[in-house]
């Protein structure tokens, strides 16, 4: 049996498969099989594939009706024969040394029980935001900055993840219809689903040690037809994976919050957690003009009045623009009055 099975849906990538398919080969890690799904492609895929592995033994390829992503994905792991399953995108590039970095920091003693990665843009046009996001993701090194991370972004580039099998087997991604989100919370809205970010937020409840080696070891793509551009992740739909997460974690007993912001982020989490029966004490912000009004009933105070308001635990929805300027701005107010990121706040964007 290989060491690893790489595992990739696919569904319409002709133009980028050769690349894709080489990269995982040509690995300095030989011992591997790319397990790949093909999802009911219509442009030639299939075809493609089955030429690859017609010259190299270790491609083996699942063809199916167009089912989605997360059908595809759990297809490819249960025929995974690999003791690791590593993620890959049909458009996406492994450098490499990947998939033996990711194995060697999976077998140490303590290791994690999932690693990601850094990763480097592979685009023809500009991807500020994309870039700006993978610098954040590869200064997650540990665990203790993914759980301090995981609700501001999904803390891990899916293209570059890897695991033990027996993980994925017993974790199933899943659709939007078959998450059971936490009570009091509406059901899906119909939007796209993230369902690599449901994964990583359903391991980390239970105790699972994530981080991501710092250097690039994937290049991921950006171009027009990706899915997470054409279609989008909205910020509404991961707002609701997170705030299922906090529902089922530190708001389990319904404690009293304080929202920081009260911008558009801010009014979004103060409808979101009102409607969960959870009670917002005050809004924060910086501006003075929102200073002093009040939101939906809910007064907007300086951040300097916070140790005026019953203690309550601050949920920090205010925008980022730069690597962490805004976060470390908020740092160096809440730091100050004695509160611990993680326990007494927490950044939700």
């Amino acid at each position: 049996m290989p060491l690893v099975s790489v595992i990739m849906p696919v569904r319409d990538a002709l133009p980028f498969l050769d690349e894709a398919v080489a990269s995982v080969l040509g690995q300095s890690l030989e011992d591997l099989e790319l397990v790949v799904v093909d999802d009911g492609s219509t442009d030639g895929s299939a075809d493609r594939l089955r030429a690859w592995s017609g010259r190299d033994p270790r491609v083996r390829l699942l063809e199916s009706p167009a089912r989605g992503i997360v059908p595809a994905l759990n297809h490819a792991v249960r025929e995974a024969r690999g003791a690791l399953v590593a993620r890959m995108d049909a458009d996406d590039v492994c450098l490499p040394a990947r998939l033996e970095v990711q194995a060697d920091r999976l077998a140490r003693r303590h290791g994690p029980d999932v690693v990601g990665c850094g990763a480097e843009v592979l685009s023809r046009e500009p991807a500020p935001g994309l870039e700006a996001y993978l610098r954040w993701v590869a200064s997650l090194t540990d665990p203790r900055a993914v759980r301090l991370g995981c609700l501001i972004e999904s803390p891990l580039v899916h293209s570059g993840v890897m695991a033990r099998r027996d993980l994925f087997g017993s974790h199933p991604y899943r659709t939007a219809r078959e998450a059971k989100l936490a009570p009091g919370m509406p059901g899906h809205d119909g939007s796209t689903w993230p369902e690599d970010y449901d994964l990583w937020l359903r391991l980390l409840r239970q105790g699972a040690r994530i981080e991501n080696v710092p250097g690039p070891l994937v290049r991921v793509r950006w171009h027009p037809d990706k899915s997470t551009r054409a279609g989008g992740f909205t910020i509404a739909a991961m707002a609701r994976l997170k705030l299922d997460h906090l529902l089922r974690t530190v708001l389990a007993d319904g404690p009293p919050v304080v929202v920081q912001g009260a911008g558009r982020h801010g009014k979004m989490w103060l409808r979101m957690l009102r409607g969960c029966g959870i009670e917002v004490r005050a809004l924060l912000d910086v501006s003075i003009r929102r200073q002093g009004r009040a939101i939906e009933g809910v007064a907007v105070l300086p951040v300097e009045d916070l140790p005026g308001v019953e203690r309550a635990l601050v949920i920090v929805a205010v925008g980022q623009k730069g690597p962490n300027t805004r976060r470390d701005e908020v740092r160096s107010q809440l730091g100050p009055m004695g509160l611990v990121e993680g326990q007494d706040y927490l950044f939700v964007c």
